[in-house]
């Protein structure tokens, strides 16, 4: 898909920095072209998605102000681009997974993951977010 070539995929990265970490390192190193925002709450998350344009929010399970569900719910009407939800989270078991994906998030990682499945879960959360350009 050209677009996707052109243009890098923007990702917001919600949870504790130190957790973040792994994930930050994984895009660093996988040469994917990213555009990286972070937020350390629910609250900063919901104030970057009214403002900005993003296709892939990675997000931990807990947050110091709130969940996932929260950044989902936030996410499906973000009126910049509906992105996709992808949960991390160190524990992740079939019922997490299958609440994830029954309340419309796009995928569940489990923390730490390997680097290609991480890319894939990214790169398949970007062509799925509705707003982005064909």
């Amino acid at each position: 898909m050209p677009s996707e070539a052109s243009s890098p995929i923007s990702i917001l990265l919600v949870g504790q920095a130190s957790r973040c970490q792994e994930i930050k390192c994984i895009l660093l190193e996988s040469g994917i072209k990213h555009e990286l925002a972070e937020a350390g709450s629910c609250a900063e998350a919901k104030r970057f998605l009214a403002d900005n344009r993003t296709t892939v929010v990675l997000c931990e399970k807990q947050l110091e102000d709130g969940n996932w569900r929260d950044i989902l719910e936030c996410a499906d009407y973000s009126s910049q681009s509906e992105p996709s939800v992808v949960v991390c989270h160190p524990h992740a078991d079939d019922r997490l997974w299958v609440e994830v994906l029954n309340l419309g998030a796009h995928d569940l990682i489990q923390l730490p993951t390997d680097k290609d499945e991480l890319i894939r879960v990214i790169e398949s959360a970007h062509r799925a977010c509705p707003k982005v350009q064909r």
